[in-house]
This record gives structure tokens, C-alpha cells and sequence, in this order.
């Protein structure tokens, strides 16, 4: 069934989950200084005929977003990318909290906010809650998957701690 898109992750049990929780995955950007407190999420991703559905828990100790649009990449908040093969073209978005609420931008053409998609977050003491729907029809490039294709997926998670610049955790790079 397809998730209730409200940041409890509740109905997220089915899915596998992909973590965010090695300093590998920094390449550097914390420094000597990552730890899972500050910086690292378990993710999940699920489908449909109609969405591709993400969402994430994150440890981080300060949670901080203060852009609007193609800059929340510079802030906390994640950048997801999707292809069929390495060749076709990606289609990249970002997810994010930003002052003016829930934010979904999509970074490859044409770009902006990504109509119909849904986002949920919510954020408490040390941690974050993201949950969201992503059509597939806003995705140029993948249309809807069908049993038996495959879709390239690369995850990043993007820390500003406001007083310490930009760092991020990456998986199966872009």
C-alpha cells in the first residue's frame, strides 16, 4: 500500500532500509570530526504506478535551513537522483524544510518546484523525519517503471550546522 505521506513512517515496515551511517560516506567533508550523532539517516524507498516514495530518519544535532529553491542543497535537507542506465539522462531533486515550509526542487530540466509531489518533515531534538511522494511523471526521462526494470538511485545527505560549512553523507554517487 502506498504511504500515508505525514512523517511517522508508520507503514515503511516492508521496505529495506539503506543507511547513511559511515564516515566513508563523507569523503571527507566532516573532516576528522563525523559522528553518527551529527550527521547519518536510515533511509527507505518504495514505488508505485504512480510515485516514487521516499523517506529517512537523520541524527543531527542542529538542524538548520534557511534557503529557498535551487540553495537548499547548501543546508540540511537530502538531493536524490534517479536514471534507467548510466547513459540516459538523471533526473535530481532535493528535499527540504526550508521558512516557507516543506520544500521539493527539482535541479534537472526544468527545473524549479516539482508539481505534485508531496513532502513531510518533521523535525525534533536530534533528529529529523522526512517522508516523501515523488511522481513519476514529473521525472523526465524515467516515465513509470514496470516489473523487471531497474532505476539507478544515488542519495545524499546535505549537514549545515550553521557554524560549520556545508558537509554531506553520500551513496552510490551521482
Amino acid at each position: 500500500a502506498a504511504p500515508v505521506i505525514d512523517g511517522k513512517l508508520v507503514d515503511w515496515q516492508d521496505a529495506a532500509p539503506l543507511h547513511l551511517d559511515q564516515a566513508e560516506y563523507a569523503k571527507g567533508s566532516f573532516g576528522l570530526n563525523w559522528s553518527p550523532e551529527d550527521g547519518s539517516a536510515t533511509t527507505w524507498v518504495k514505488w508505485d504506478d504512480r510515485y516514487f516514495y521516499f523517506a529517512a530518519v537523520v541524527k543531527d544535532q542542529t538542524f538548520n535551513q534557511n534557503m529557498h529553491g535551487e540553495s537548499i542543497w547548501t543546508q540540511d535537507s537530502f538531493q536524490i537522483a534517479l536514471a534507467r542506465d548510466p547513459k540516459s539522462p538523471q533526473s535530481e531533486f532535493g528535499l527540504a524544510l526550508t521558512p516557507q515550509g516543506p520544500e521539493v526542487f527539482r535541479y534537472t530540466a526544468p527545473g524549479g518546484d516539482l508539481p505534485g509531489a508531496k513532502l513531510a518533515v518533521v523535525v525534533s531534538q536530534g533528529q529529523a523525519v522526512y517522508e516523501a511522494a515523488i511522481p513519476w511523471a514529473a521525472l523526465p526521462g524515467l516515465g513509470t517503471p514496470k516489473a523487471g526494470d531497474r532505476i539507478r538511485y544515488s542519495v545524499l545527505l546535505n549537514d549545515d550546522d550553521a557554524v560549520v560549512p556545508r558537509r554531506f553523507l553520500e551513496r552510490y554517487g551521482g
